[in-house]
């Protein structure tokens, strides 16, 4: 008798097993599309469409899916929030092809994020992802006319989680955030609908005196976070890089006084951690 009760024990911990890794790998393989809609004074009727981190996830047919996703959102503007690849870009060659089918029918704006810059290859980064048509944005600010209307985007070139060390510094309290002021007031400024991209959504109002929130724009657009990377029910993320446990900006929408400020948690994963009841999504945004 006990024999066979261990042969029961061993046969429902090899199908709970089965289970999990079937659920972690359905969870961080199936596409979550968000939508969200942002009221302006400033221009209606335009839509965008958000892609972040999403870590060299061409493989296996996903770009594919991820196609049907966007083509069927019909985006006026793609944004890339950073982290398109890996540091080092193991895979850009697959990851502009994929980019090259979205900039055959969209315009395609977007910065860097601190895997981009890290490493030695950025400028081949740099260059093959404008090669394959995005606009990339270096503290620089780009006009769009979109049915009518001005859309201005501002994208940040953020020296942030580019070295090992600046982690630790982010959570002792002693990284030295950017100022950004200048270009921010330019965004501040501008006709039309505006839009901020910083791949960081800590430095829209957790960074002190240097935080973007302190200046008016419609919508700042970020990543980095993961979505918490493990979300716990009815608590939201676990951890985020520069925002520590529990962060208190990694998905979703959080409206200010004179701005708002949406999370992605990105399509891929550079951790050796799955993701956890948090899938990867894209999130589209349509101005009303």
């Amino acid at each position: 008798m006990e024999e066979k009760r261990k042969i029961r024990l061993l046969k429902n911990a090899a199908a709970m097993s089965l289970l999990c890794a079937g659920y972690i790998w359905f969870e961080n393989n199936r596409l979550e599309l968000k939508h969200y809609s942002l009221h302006t004074e400033r221009g209606q009727g335009i839509r965008l469409l958000q892609l972040s981190d999403l870590h060299d996830k061409v493989f296996l047919g996903y770009d594919n899916k991820l196609l049907k996703k966007i083509f069927a959102a019909s985006p006026d503007l793609i944004l890339l929030t950073g982290d398109t690849v890996c540091a080092g870009g193991k895979n850009i060659r697959a990851t502009c092809e994929f980019l090259k089918l979205l900039t055959a029918r969209y315009p395609v704006c977007g910065i860097l994020g601190n895997h981009e810059q890290r490493g030695d290859r950025q400028r081949f980064i740099e260059y093959s992802m404008k090669k394959a048509g995005v606009r990339l944005l270096k503290n620089q600010q780009q006009q769009f006319l979109i049915r009518g209307t001005s859309v201005s985007v501002l994208g940040l070139c953020e020296k942030q989680a580019i070295k090992r060390t600046d982690y630790i510094k982010e959570f002792f309290n002693l990284l030295e955030y950017e100022n950004h002021d200048k270009e921010l007031q330019t965004l501040e400024e501008s006709t039309g609908i505006r839009i901020l991209l910083s791949h960081f959504p800590e430095n829209y109002a957790l960074t002190g005196e240097n935080a973007y929130n302190r200046f008016s724009f419609e919508l700042m657009l970020s990543g980095h976070s993961h979505g918490g990377h493990i979300r716990l029910p009815a608590i939201g993320g676990l951890f985020s890089p520069g925002q520590g446990f529990f962060p208190k900006y990694c998905k979703g929408l959080y409206n200010g006084r004179n701005n708002a400020l949406l999370v992605s948690s990105g399509i891929g994963n550079d951790a050796p951690i799955p993701r956890v009841n948090n899938p990867p999504s894209i999130a589209v945004i349509d101005f009303v």
